[in-house]
């Protein structure tokens, strides 16, 4: 059965189903929480409208000389209501460039990193083509229905990117699963 990206972005997150094909995985399990006063440890919920998403990379790599290049990213997310869309659509863009960096270019280790000199951060020419869709499911308690953009994005894009890597390199994946 073949799937549009639409109707496949839909299943995963409004419909609350896992799907598996082919080196791609996405669960997203949608909890309504409610915010309640923090307990004398200061533990509680804190916050009432979480952002679920889900996304999916286009990724060459040459397993020869170790390259990997991200062509397209789709990336969808229940964001509430955009109230402001072009904010949205750049904060979910901005999100994916962060995750490609942590995915391909960014080294940090601990106490022998002194400085950026040789931190590597992606480019202009790093740029995928990025397809940024804002699923509008109204947030009961968000203020006029809106949930977070801010930095959701950035986590699925390293594990979407990572699984295409060992899809397409031949590694056994399920022992990351």
């Amino acid at each position: 059965m073949v799937l549009s990206v639409r109707h496949l972005i839909r299943k995963l997150l409004l419909v609350r189903q896992k799907f598996t094909h082919e080196g791609y995985r996405a669960h997203t399990e949608i909890t309504q929480q409610v915010l309640t006063p923090l307990d004398k440890n200061g533990q509680g919920v804190g916050y009432e409208t979480y952002t679920f998403g889900t996304q999916m990379a286009e990724v060459e790599v040459n397993v020869e000389i170790g390259e990997v290049k991200v062509d397209r990213i789709v990336v969808a997310h229940d964001v509430g209501i955009a109230i402001n869309p072009q904010s949205v659509e750049g904060q979910l863009e901005g999100g994916v460039m962060m995750g490609l960096g942590m995915a391909l270019k960014e080294k940090y280790i601990t106490n022998k990193s002194e400085n950026f000199e040789n931190y590597h951060i992606p480019q202009l020419s790093d740029v995928p083509e990025i397809k940024a869709i804002h699923l509008e499911v109204k947030h009961e308690h968000g203020p006029f229905g809106a949930a977070g953009a801010g930095k959701c994005s950035l986590i699925p894009t390293t594990s979407a990117i990572k699984m295409q890597y060992l899809t397409q390199s031949g590694i056994d994946f399920s022992i990351y699963q």
